[in-house]
């Protein structure tokens, strides 16, 4: 199936590769594929071929109003519990200083060489957020026990 204008402009092509299922539209003007979809239910876009393990391959950037990602991976509300073994800011610093990136965030190269599970990556980042939240909690009691003691200091040297 071919749709076109008159003309030698571009067109749509509509190829079913054989009898395996696959099929693709192209442009005819320049030869690429627009979308492809294989026996398997993986589609591409912009893409002749998608990695194994993937069912959506886009060839450039995706615009969306919103993106829900199930997440099959635990959520960081484990930081919260009694047991947690929250680092301290003593251990955070010597990660950092090491490695130049925050503990269990992966590193940059890391990234570039693997790229970024997002629903992961937003449970990595708000672990962290958690984490934070808990010693800056931490450090508003260290303060104000101190606050207290200069009350106390004060009042005592007032009298």
């Amino acid at each position: 199936i071919a749709l076109s204008r008159a003309g030698a402009g571009p067109h749509i092509s509509y190829i079913n590769q054989g009898n395996t299922g696959d099929w693709y539209l192209r442009s005819a003007s320049d030869g690429g594929t627009v979308v492809l979809q294989d026996h398997t239910g993986t589609v591409g876009i912009g893409a002749m071929m998608v990695p194994a393990g993937y069912k959506l391959a886009v060839d450039g950037k995706i615009i969306s109003e919103e993106l829900t990602v199930r997440n099959s991976t635990a959520w960081p509300d484990y930081v919260f519990a009694e047991d947690y073994p929250l680092p301290s800011p003593t251990e955070i610093q010597q990660f950092i200083a090491e490695n130049h990136h925050l503990p269990g965030v992966p590193s940059a190269a890391q990234v570039a060489q693997e790229g970024v599970a997002v629903g992961e990556m937003q449970a990595i980042l708000l672990e962290k957020i958690e984490e934070l939240t808990l010693l800056t909690l931490d450090l508003y009691e260290q303060l104000q026990a101190q606050q207290a003691e200069l009350d106390a200091l004060k009042e005592s040297q007032d009298q």
